[in-house]
Order: C-alpha cells, then sequence, then structure tokens
C-alpha cells in the first residue's frame, strides 16, 4: 500500500457516461501517436505526464455511454483481452492491467454504495485510455482474428491456472486467474487466449529473466 501511495499519479480530467459510444467503440475511436523512438516503459511514462496535451485524451473521457457497471466491466475485460492480444510488440505486463483492474473492481463492486457504481467504472476507463495512449502507437490486431495466431496451441482453459502457477511470475498468475473467472461470465475464446499469450510473453521466474521480464524470443 504504501508502494502503491508514493507511487500514485492523478490523471487529468474528469470522465463522464454521457457519450454516444460502447466501449469497443470507443477504444477504435481513440487515436494512437506515432512514437520517435522504441516504446519502453520509461517512454510510456513520459507520454503519462503529458496526458492532457495527446489529441483525443481529453475528449474520451465524455465518449462512453451509460451503462450499467457489471456489463461494462464484462466490456472493459473482453475488450482489453483483445488489445493484450493485439500488440505482441508492447512490453508484456503493463496492459495485462486493462483485463486485472476492471476484474478487481467487479469483486468489490458489491461491497460499494450504488452510487459509486458510475464514478469507479469512469474511472477504469479513464486509465484503459491512459494506456492506449502511454502504450500502444496504433491499433495493430485489435479487433481482428489476428490473435488466433498468438496461441495457437492454447492447452485445455483446466490447464492454463496450473500453468500460472507454474510459470511462476506474479502478473502472469493475476492475469490467468483475471481471466478464468471473466471467462465464466462470459465465455469469450479471448480471455484464455489472452492468458495463454502472457505465460509466453512474459519470462519465467527460473529462467532468469526477473519479474515482468520479457520472454527470450518473443517481439
Amino acid at each position: 500500500m504504501a508502494y502503491w501511495a508514493a507511487r500514485y499519479t492523478e490523471l487529468p480530467g474528469h470522465p463522464r457516461l454521457i457519450g454516444p459510444h460502447t466501449l469497443p467503440a470507443a477504444v477504435a475511436a481513440l487515436p494512437r501517436v506515432a512514437s520517435d523512438g522504441p516504446m519502453g516503459p520509461g517512454t510510456a511514462r513520459g507520454r503519462l505526464d503529458t496526458l492532457a496535451g495527446v489529441p483525443g485524451y481529453t475528449e474520451s473521457l465524455e465518449w462512453l455511454a451509460p451503462e450499467q457497471a457489471p456489463r461494462l466491466l464484462s466490456e472493459m475485460t473482453v475488450q482489453f483481452a483483445d488489445v493484450y492480444l493485439g500488440h505482441p510488440e508492447v512490453y508484456p505486463v503493463p496492459l495485462i492491467h486493462g483485463v486485472t483492474a476492471p476484474a478487481a473492481v467487479r469483486l468489490v463492486l458489491p461491497h460499494l454504495p450504488p452510487e459509486l457504481y458510475e464514478p469507479t467504472v469512469t474511472r477504469l476507463w479513464q486509465v484503459h485510455a491512459a494506456f492506449l495512449l502511454a502504450f500502444t502507437t496504433d491499433r495493430r490486431g485489435e479487433g481482428t482474428a489476428a490473435w488466433r495466431s498468438e496461441a495457437p496451441d492454447l492447452p485445455p482453459m483446466a490447464e492454463l491456472g496450473a500453468r500460472a502457477a507454474e510459470h511462476g511470475d506474479e502478473h502472469v498468475i493475476k492475469f490467468t486467474e483475471a481471466c478464468l473467472r471473466e471467462y465464466a461470465l462470459l465465455p469469450d475464446p479471448r480471455y484464455l487466449a489472452a492468458a495463454f499469450a502472457a505465460q509466453r510473453r512474459v519470462s519465467r521466474l527460473d529462467a532468469g529473466g526477473g519479474v515482468g521480464g520479457v520472454a527470450t524470443g518473443t517481439p
């Protein structure tokens, strides 16, 4: 908690559910800005620090149409499983949180007063928009069938959790758990494919890559 508090940054702007777009349409409409150099964590942090001036960011905070919180959380998790699959070129850990954050909110939503549902999901969309603008420079394989090539050897669903535990990286474990839990509510195969992709993209602890490292041989 102290680590989170020390690194917490307030994102600029005030998101509201007053727009015309569904979650997938909002993600598709968000303009991406090309990078002058490689997109590592340091470059992404620099983009986060200047979000207010990034084209499309401020406007996007009011793009989402009103929707019931549980349904919007499902739209967020499946859409960002798709985003994760569509960007094998991106450092493999940050975009994991596009799924794990709304999946975590689903767990606490029943304990929140109803008046906090909308502010909570709107802030999640703000974080999603920031992640897309910070870590992606185009839509790449989002919203296409390209993700199917990411997991040609997708194991049975029952094995994914065991494989994540064997892998050992905490991001892989929590991502797999979130994808399996969300799949139980909305059986979209992109959840399973995204979990398996993360297990391949993030280096194993016993491979010497360290926590959250990039797996050898991956983009």
